[in-house]
C-alpha cells in the first residue's frame, strides 16, 4: 500500500529541499514501511498480510512523517494526499476503504499518478496507458499537420517530430514494459504508424510493418524491451558497486539494439501486409535501418508529386468522366490557390490569372 503526500514549500527556499529530504527519510519507521521522496512530494509504501493490516501500518507512518515534517514548521497538504493499495486477484479492499490521519479521510482509490505514471492496484499499467494513448494520438494529428505529403519540413525534421513523440511514448519504460499486453502494444503501434507515414509522406493505405521499415523506426514496443534490459543491466552493476563507464553503457545498448532488430526481423516474417516491400527490405534491414531512409524519402516525393500532377491533369481533361472532373465552387478555388505551380499561371473558375 502507497500514501502519497505533498508537502508545502512556500516558507523555505527550494535550495533547502535536500535538507529537508535528508531529516524525512532519517525518520524511524515501524516495521514493513518506508518512505520515498522526490521535490515536495512524500511517498509512505507499507506492507501488510492482508488490507487492514498494510492499512494500519501505512497510518502509522504517514502519521509519523507527517509529525516529522511539522518539527520543521512546514505543513503537509493532507486534502491532497492519495492512497493505493496494490493486491493480488479476489483481494481488493473494501467498497470505501479510506484512512484517516490527522482528521482527515483519504479515500484508498484505484489509480494514482505518481511523476508521471499513472499506477494502478493490479501493476497492469492499463489506466497509464488508457490516459496516455490519447495525448499521443492527439500529439501525432498536430504534427500530421505540419508534416504535408508534398513539401513540408525536411527529412531531418520528420524524424525529430517522431523522437518527439516517442520519448512521451516510451518514458517510464523499464516500469512497465514487463506488465505490456497485446492491447496496449496495438495502441503504442497505431501512433508509430501515423507518424511513420508522414515521415515517408506516404498514404493510410500503406500498412503499420510496410510504413516501419520505410522510415527505418523498430516498433516502440522492442525500443522499450532494449531501455528495460539496459536499466536492470546498469542497476545489476551498481549492486555490485560497479560503475559503467559511458563507451560500456553505449556498447551495451548497441548489443541490444542488435538483438531487437533480429527480433524485429522475426516478427516480419509472419506478418502479411505490405509483403513486397517486408521481403525487399527485411534481408538488409540493419544496413537499411543505418541509411537514415534519405533515398526512400526522395523517392517517395517524387512518386507523390507525379501522381498528384496526373490527377489534376485527368480532372481538368474534357474528356474525363464527370465524377474525375474537377469540382467549381468557393472552396475550389481557395484550394486551387494553394496548390503550388505546375505549368505557369492557373486560372479560376472566373477566367482570371491566379498565382502564388
Amino acid at each position: 500500500m502507497v500514501v502519497r503526500s505533498v508537502r508545502g514549500i512556500s516558507r523555505i527556499l527550494k535550495h533547502k529541499l535536500g535538507l529537508i529530504r535528508v531529516w524525512v527519510l532519517r525518520t524511524r519507521l515501524c516495521g514493513g514501511v518506508g518512505v520515498i521522496c522526490y521535490a515536495d512530494d512524500t511517498l509512505v509504501t507499507a506492507r501488510g498480510t492482508s488490507y487492514p493490516d498494510a492499512a494500519r501500518r501505512a497510518t502509522a507512518g504517514v502519521a509519523t512523517i507527517v509529525q516529522r515534517i511539522r518539527e520543521l514548521g512546514l505543513e503537509v497538504a493532507l486534502e491532497k494526499s492519495e492512497a493505493l493499495c496494490f493486491h493480488r486477484v479476489r483481494q481488493a479492499p473494501p467498497v470505501g476503504a479510506h484512512l484517516v490521519v490527522g482528521g482527515v479521510r483519504i479515500e484508498t482509490g484505484r489509480t494514482m499518478k505518481y511523476l508521471g505514471l499513472t499506477l494502478d492496484s493490479r501493476w497492469n499499467f492499463e489506466a497509464h496507458f488508457k490516459r496516455l494513448a490519447p495525448k499521443l494520438l492527439a500529439t501525432a494529428g498536430a504534427l500530421s499537420r505540419l508534416l504535408p505529403n508534398l513539401g513540408g519540413p525536411s527529412a531531418t525534421c520528420r524524424r525529430l517530430y517522431m523522437g518527439v513523440v516517442r520519448s512521451m511514448a516510451l518514458y517510464g519504460a523499464p516500469v512497465w514494459y514487463d506488465a505490456l499486453s497485446s492491447g496496449t502494444i496495438r495502441q503504442l503501434s497505431r501512433v508509430q504508424r501515423v507518424l511513420a507515414v508522414r515521415a515517408i509522406r506516404g498514404y493510410r493505405s500503406i500498412g503499420t510493418d510496410a510504413a516501419l521499415l520505410l522510415a527505418g523506426t523498430p516498433p516502440w514496443d522492442l525500443d522499450a524491451k532494449v531501455l528495460a534490459a539496459v536499466y536492470e543491466w546498469r542497476g545489476d552493476l551498481r549492486s555490485q558497486d560497479l560503475r559503467p563507464a559511458p563507451r560500456e553503457i553505449q556498447a551495451e545498448r548497441d548489443r541490444l539494439d542488435d538483438l531487437a532488430l533480429e527480433g524485429w526481423q522475426c516478427r516480419l516474417a509472419s506478418g502479411t501486409a505490405g509483403r513486397r516491400t517486408v521481403m525487399a527490405i527485411r534481408p538488409v534491414l540493419k544496413e537499411w535501418s543505418e541509411e537514415k531512409w534519405q533515398a526512400v524519402l526522395t523517392f517517395c516525393e517524387a512518386v507523390v508529386s507525379q501522381k498528384e500532377a496526373a490527377e489534376r491533369e485527368r480532372e481538368a481533361s474534357a474528356d474525363a468522366p464527370t465524377i474525375r472532373r474537377r469540382l467549381t465552387g468557393r472552396r475550389r478555388r481557395q484550394f486551387n490557390l494553394l496548390m503550388p505551380l505546375l505549368d505557369g499561371p492557373r486560372t479560376t473558375d472566373s477566367g482570371e490569372s491566379a498565382g502564388r
